[in-house]
């Protein structure tokens, strides 16, 4: 149901739709809230959930920016780990992520899609504010600076000494993470009708 935009338009009030729009939000970031680990192998993997839930919103409702900005902030220990499973998306190939293992014929596996969407859309993109925020909030720049903090907020934590190796890596991979970061806004602005698949990589 969710995915007719008509139901936000025409069947709820403004304030049903806020109140609708909420719940989803904070959905999403207890999900984030409650990540543990940087060390994942198969596609039942727990970051597999929260990041197309973040995807999927985006093309449902034009404030990403909302979740973004929470998650960010790294408020809590799972935001921080969520951070950097993200960020590992953006900096290694498939094949080398220290998160997540290399996909496999058995059991599937790799780093998430950042631009995959989940459940039954009529058109997958992104709305365009959404797009227009991601341009302007994923640099290089805002990348290191947000696992630097991440990496910080994870001391005495387990997951702290691979955090720490992807912020060490980062500076040699920076000209993929730019790349990435400008490129993954017009992957989420790519329109693909429903039955339709298309299989789209990484330039770098």
């Amino acid at each position: 149901m969710l995915a007719n935009q008509r139901i936000f338009k025409e069947d709820l009030t403004p304030n049903q739709g806020a109140a609708l729009s909420e719940f989803i939000r904070q959905t999403i970031l207890e999900e984030i809230d409650d990540q543990r680990g940087l060390s994942y192998k198969g596609t039942t993997a727990r970051p597999y959930r929260w990041v197309r839930a973040l995807t999927t919103y985006g093309v449902l409702r034009p404030d990403v920016d909302r979740i973004w900005t929470s998650w960010w902030s790294l408020a809590t220990v799972g935001r921080a780990i969520a951070t950097v499973q993200y960020i590992s998306c953006l900096t290694y190939a498939e094949d080398e992520n220290p998160v997540f293992a290399p996909w496999t014929h058995d059991e599937g596996g790799g780093p998430p899609c950042l631009w995959e969407f989940d459940g039954h859309l009529y058109t997958h993109r992104w709305l365009q504010p959404n797009v227009d925020f991601l341009k302007d909030a994923l640099t290089g720049r805002q990348v290191s600076d947000v696992l630097i903090r991440a990496v910080e907020r994870l001391i005495a934590q387990s997951e702290h000494q691979v955090a720490s190796g992807i912020r060490d890596d980062l500076p040699l991979c920076i000209e993929t993470v730019e790349a990435r970061c400008a490129e993954l806004p017009l992957l989420l602005a790519t329109t693909q009708e429903p039955g339709s698949v298309v299989k789209i990589n990484w330039s770098r």
